[in-house]
Parts: structure tokens; C-alpha cells; sequence
């Protein structure tokens, strides 16, 4: 058989799309007929896509010999200028002031700028003076008295917080991610939202790991009654069973700034039962573990999984648990004294955002 040209191949792939073939059908007829000779996958969907696009010309498209004399430095001065009025401005809306193409606007914003687009990063709150002080006072603090690398120290400090587990929460897009061939279509998700139903669960842990978890009673609040009456004592308990011989005694105990670990009630529960309290700055979970590292952890288990019962859902939690090994619960520890140092590096701003 007479050897065809790009350009015969182009016709066949047309005719192809034009009786409706998809790409890897086409891709095993041409290949099934003209073997090693015949187009490659990879073109074969280029020029569908090309065609889908209303693009029916099968020749090359021509491509300037010509230097690109738009990339001017007044060109240049104006595009700065109208980025720094106005960091919104579109490709478009600058190729339009500045008449040249959007490709040269690219060009100039990336390789002689050196400017980018990115969104604005969400922080849990806008700190004014005196919570960004309180944030370094803390890291100040907790730096002094634990980045002497005595993991004897650490391993007497309880972390633990609060959080809501859903009965179903849809993955994340990274979570759904998958790898497929060009001549593969991705995959379809219906779009969901998370289950309605949901359980409150309390989880402290130190350097040797979980201590003990509770969870919240269907349609209650975290009070400070629940949080002194039920949870705590459980967690205390768990404590002393780990510790029998020392007991609660040289133990140091951190949790947020929920208003129930913050009450009254709360307050003095932890001094009759003789802990020292680390206090947690407010709007601060970039400082938290549970809130940096361990619901996190936990909830990726969780992601795309339904359960329909508070047993299933208890069940899956604690397996969760059981995935992490007790190794990363003390780097873990060592991971907070480096966050310490961020924010007090970032003068007290949240820095997760930060390079």
C-alpha cells in the first residue's frame, strides 16, 4: 500500500468524526488498517478536538516567521501601570488598553513582570492588634518553655478539641483525582452535599497517642456541664489508668477557646482536679493540633464513605484512629513548636498562606 501524508490521515480522521466514531474507535480503525504507519493517539484526539471546535481545515496553520515587535518598553510601562491601578484587570481587558494581542499581554505579564494571578487566601478571621499580640505571647511562650528537645516535657501535655463527623461527606476534588489516557474520558460524579446527619466527637491525645475520644449525645450541645460531667471525667479517667502509679500530678492540659472550655464551671473543674492549663489564643487553629493535623487526618478516612448508624459512624472514627501510627503523634508535637516559630515570624498574622 502506497504510503499516505499527514494530510490523508487528517481526511480519514475526519471522515471518521463525521459518522460519529469516537476517539478510540477511529484510533483502532486506522490503526487496524494502515499499522505502524498510521497516526498517533494523541494526534488523532488533537484533530477531534480541533474539529469539535468547528475548526475543518485540514492544513497546518501558518506561523509568523516574523520577531514579535509588540513586546515594547512602553508597552511594557503600560501594562505595569494598569496592573498596579487595578490588580483585577483582565488579559483582555489589558490587550484591549494597550491594543496588542492577548498572547503578547501574556508575555509580558510572565517573562518580563514576572506577574502572576492567584485568588485570595481565606484565614479564619481578620486579627486585629491585640489577638495577633496574644498569638505571639503564646508562641513565645510555649517556645521558651518546650524547644529544649526534653520530649519528657511534651509527653506531659493533653491535647484535645472538638468536631462534627458526618454521617456522609463527599470527597475533595484532589481526593476524586485520577489519572486516565487521552484517549480516555474522566469519570462523572453526581453532584452531592453532605449528609444531614452528624455527630459531635471530643478527641485528646499526647505524644503517645490517642488518650481517650467521647462522643456527644444525638441533639445535645457541647455545654460546659456535658464538657465537666461527662467528657472530661472520662478523659481524666483514661489518664489515670495510663498513669497509675503519677495519676493527673505534673500533667499540663490544652484545648481551644470554645466558650465551654472557657466558662467558669470549666475552669475550675481543671484546677480541683490539679492540671496546669496552657492557655489557647483566640482564632487560632493554625496553633491547634486537632484543628492542623488531627480531625483533618481523621476526616480524609472518612471522605466518600456513608455509614447508617451512630455504631458505623463510631466504628469508622476509631478505625481512623488506629490508621495513624503512634510515631507521628510525637513529631507531631515537634511540628507545633515549628508553627510556633512561623507565627512569630509572621509578626502574629496567620501564616499558613505564607511561603
Amino acid at each position: 500500500m502506497e504510503n499516505l501524508n499527514k494530510k490523508d490521515f487528517r481526511a480519514i480522521i475526519f471522515y471518521n468524526f463525521k459518522r460519529g466514531l469516537n476517539v478510540a474507535d477511529c484510533s483502532c480503525e486506522i490503526f487496524s488498517i494502515f499499522g505502524d504507519q498510521s497516526s498517533t493517539q494523541s494526534n488523532i484526539y488533537k484533530w477531534y478536538r480541533q474539529f469539535r471546535l468547528g475548526h475543518t481545515s485540514l492544513d497546518d496553520e501558518s506561523r509568523s516567521r516574523h520577531p514579535i515587535t509588540a513586546v515594547t518598553e512602553e508597552n511594557i510601562d503600560k501594562v505595569s501601570k494598569l496592573v498596579t491601578e487595578d490588580r483585577q484587570i483582565t488579559v483582555r481587558q489589558l490587550a484591549f488598553e494597550v491594543s496588542v494581542s492577548s498572547g503578547t499581554i501574556e508575555t509580558i505579564l510572565h517573562q518580563y513582570l514576572g506577574i502572576k494571578r492567584v485568588c485570595s487566601k481565606l484565614v479564619p478571621h481578620l486579627l486585629n492588634f491585640e489577638q495577633k499580640n496574644r498569638r505571639l505571647e503564646f508562641c513565645r511562650f510555649m517556645l521558651l518553655k518546650y524547644s529544649k528537645k526534653d520530649s519528657r516535657r511534651w509527653s506531659e501535655v493533653i491535647t484535645g478539641d472538638e468536631t462534627w463527623i458526618y454521617y456522609y461527606d463527599i470527597q475533595s476534588k484532589q481526593q476524586s483525582s485520577k489519572w486516565i489516557f487521552e484517549v480516555e474520558q474522566p469519570d462523572t460524579i453526581s453532584k452531592q452535599t453532605r449528609a444531614v446527619g452528624k455527630r459531635m466527637f471530643a478527641d485528646f491525645f499526647s505524644t503517645r497517642g490517642i488518650i481517650e475520644y467521647v462522643m456527644l449525645p444525638e441533639k445535645h450541645t457541647v455545654t460546659a456541664t456535658w464538657y465537666t460531667e461527662n467528657c472530661l471525667p472520662q478523659v481524666f479517667q483514661a489518664v489515670k489508668r495510663l498513669r497509675p502509679k503519677t495519676g493527673l500530678r505534673g500533667m499540663k492540659f490544652h484545648h481551644g477557646n470554645a466558650p465551654a472550655h472557657t466558662a467558669r464551671k470549666t475552669k475550675d473543674y481543671n484546677k480541683q482536679s490539679g492540671l496546669e492549663l496552657i492557655d489557647h489564643p483566640p482564632y487560632s487553629p493554625d496553633l491547634a493540633p486537632c484543628d492542623f493535623w488531627l480531625f483533618p487526618t481523621i476526616k480524609r478516612h472518612l471522605k466518600g464513605r456513608r455509614f447508617d448508624s451512630e455504631t458505623e459512624l463510631s466504628a469508622a472514627f476509631l478505625d481512623a484512629i488506629d490508621l495513624i501510627p503512634e510515631s507521628r503523634y510525637s513529631s507531631l508535637f515537634d511540628m507545633w513548636l515549628e508553627r510556633y516559630q512561623r507565627c512569630i515570624d509572621a509578626n502574629g498574622e496567620y501564616f499558613e498562606h505564607l511561603k
